[in-house]
Order: C-alpha cells, then structure tokens, then sequence
C-alpha cells in the first residue's frame, strides 16, 4: 500500500478485506521514528483510533511504543519504534552497523566516499544514514546491487547479519509478539 507512516491507518482498514484475515488476532506494526519519536507515534496512534471501530475487527488502540493494546473480540496491536522507542532515526540507523560488520572492507571504501562526496555535511540524518546504507548494500551485493531492503534476508542475508547485536534489540521485541 506504501507511503510509509502516514498510510498505517488505511494500510490496516484494507487488510480486513483480505481473504482470512478474520482469523488474525494480532498485528504488529513496524514504523520510523524519524527525527520526532513521540510525533511518529502518535501520527500512527491517531491513524488508528480513525478507524479503530470503523469496520470488523475493531482494532485495539495503542498508548505507547512496544506495548501490546487489546481488545476484546478485535484485533491487538503492537506499535514497534524503530530505531528504538523514543529514540529519533530510521531503520537504517540499526542496520547499517550490521551491514558495515558483514563487509568491513566494503565499508571502510563508504567512508572514503563519503568523505570525497561531503555526505556527513547533509542536513538530515535519516537520509545520511540511507546514503550509506543503499551504497554499502550496492557495493558488497554483485549478484543484485539494486537489492532493497525488503529483500536482503531472502536473497542475500549475509549483507545484513540478522545476529548482529544492532539488531538484537528488534529482534527480541519481535520475537516476544510471537503466539
């Protein structure tokens, strides 16, 4: 459905109409924080309480990051933060140390580029962040060096070490949602 944040309510509503989702109890939602962590989330929050009992299953409303809010005869939903609740950035801010880890030669490379092109003087964070991101990924990656994000752990999950202990955090987190 894309448009990032902004389209986590209508992403949601559209769901019901999926064959079987009645039989969803829970749903995690993974968004940016971006540079306001509590504006993010409450953006979300806000979203979600638009069409909370708008249709079926009404949908739980979240008070906080990270914390399961049920319903009953509904469905749960967990807001997950990235880089971390409260924390300002992206998901890239959490990968890139892993993606560094997994191709230190590759990165040291990045920094010279980085450095060469003025990347660190950019305005945004989230967009340095990216940059290097997208370049390492890019570099390291022949076989595909357009892979995106949403593909690295099904074709290339060596670019980004899942174990990695940037990752730990998420990883944990998404695990406890499990049933």
């Amino acid at each position: 459905m894309g448009g990032g944040n902004s389209h986590i309510g209508r992403a949601l509503a559209g769901f019901r109409s999926f064959t079987g989702f009645s039989r969803v109890k829970h749903v995690v939602v993974v968004v940016d924080n971006d540079t306001t962590p509590d504006d993010s989330f409450n953006n979300v929050k806000q979203q979600i309480v638009a069409i909370s009992k708008s249709g079926a299953p009404h949908i739980a409303i979240p008070q906080q990051p990270h914390t399961r809010a049920t319903i009953k005869s509904g469905l749960d939903v967990t807001v997950v933060t990235i880089p971390w609740a409260g924390t300002p950035g992206a998901l890239e801010k959490v990968l890139l140390p892993a993606a560094r880890y997994a191709s230190p030669n590759t990165a040291h490379c990045l920094d010279a580029y980085v450095a060469c092109t003025h990347v660190d003087a950019w305005a945004s964070e989230n967009n340095r962040e990216e940059m290097k991101l997208r370049c390492l990924l890019a570099a390291a990656n022949e076989d595909n060096p357009g892979i995106g994000i949403g593909k690295i752990w099904t074709d290339a999950p060596h670019l980004i070490p899942i174990g990695h202990e940037s990752l730990h955090d998420i990883v944990e987190l998404l695990a406890a949602q499990q049933p």
